[in-house]
């Protein structure tokens, strides 16, 4: 009895990735289709994937460059024996490749993808394929290990990027508030968010029409910390301080003149620091007091006449 089995690529049609035109900023894209298409295409051999790479950069300057390639290919492959090794390398032709089109720090823009993908619109499942995919050319393995900061950074990513309600539904009914298995909530992302939207018509459920029992503001990232709040001391209501002009006049809180010359004039000898007498209060030894407090001192020896002026001035 003949073997009967087929591989899979006899069963299914896997179409050839878009064509390439040599621009930088769609190579990364571009070149991980044509990765997923060779690994399909298990059985291609090297010089199968380097020509049909070469076929697909027909336009603008790839066109160029795949044209230049496969010509020194050739030439190398004509000037050797029938028995010789293929010169046609899928690994160096890679190499070649990035070297030529690949951005300078791939792994430092998709660090940032990673950071600015939002879902929005997009279905849970593809989000997460999307989110995967970066996170791989961000320099992160697909397998994450458990209780990580690395785990802890791409949970929190999540928390914040995705639809909140698939988020709090996630963590209420899965109990994944302080999860720190990122392949877990995933997982768990993966089966709420699909449940959602399968009620929502396949659409990404409306944000606002959820209220989570467990956080109303998205979650503060671990990875970011937590800004410490000063307490403000309380303070006694704020008096206005006395101040002297070059005449000598003191004046009050609000500004209006308190002649104290008499006051000075008849007690010259008095020292309103210490309320002592013999020697004047910036002679005095004793520790200063406020200036409140040295006002309060002359205005206690005014004689009730004086009081009475110095109290009729309307912001004393």
């Amino acid at each position: 009895m003949g073997d009967t089995t087929t591989s899979l690529s006899s069963k299914v049609k896997m179409p050839l990735p878009n064509t390439f035109n040599g621009d930088k900023s769609k190579f990364t894209d571009w070149f991980r289709h044509v990765e997923i298409y060779w690994a399909f295409k298990d059985e291609a051999t090297d010089k199968q994937k380097v020509l049909v790479t070469c076929q697909l950069m027909n336009e603008g300057p790839a066109g160029t460059w795949s044209a230049a390639y496969c010509a020194r290919q050739i030439a190398s492959a004509n000037s050797k024996s029938k028995h010789a090794p293929s010169t046609y390398s899928w690994k160096d032709f890679v190499q070649a490749l990035k070297e030529t089109y690949a951005p300078i720090n791939i792994t430092g823009d998709a660090q940032a993808r990673l950071r600015t993908l939002k879902q929005g619109t997009t279905l849970t499942d593809q989000f997460l394929i999307t989110f995967t995919q970066i996170m791989s050319d961000a320099g992160y393995g697909l397998d994450v290990p458990r209780d990580t900061t690395e785990a802890d950074h791409l949970i929190d990513l999540l928390r914040t990027n995705m639809n909140s309600r698939i988020v709090y539904t996630t963590e209420d009914t899965h109990q994944l508030h302080k999860s720190r298995d990122f392949d877990a909530y995933v997982k768990a992302l993966k089966d709420v968010g699909k449940a959602l939207e399968s009620r929502n018509g396949g659409r990404v459920p409306a944000v606002a029409a959820y209220s989570s029992t467990s956080a109303t503001q998205p979650p503060i990232p671990r990875y970011t910390p937590t800004r410490q709040q000063t307490a403000v001391p309380l303070t006694a209501p704020t008096v206005a301080t006395d101040r002297k002009d070059s005449t000598g006049v003191t004046y009050g809180g609000q500004g209006q003149p308190m002649d104290l010359s008499r006051s000075k004039a008849s007690k010259s000898d008095r020292c309103y620091n210490c309320r002592g007498t013999g020697h004047y209060s910036r002679d005095c030894p004793e520790p200063r007091v406020p200036r409140a407090q040295w006002v309060r001192n002359v205005y206690e020896d005014l004689n009730e006449e004086e009081k009475l002026e110095v109290t009729a001035k309307k912001d004393f």
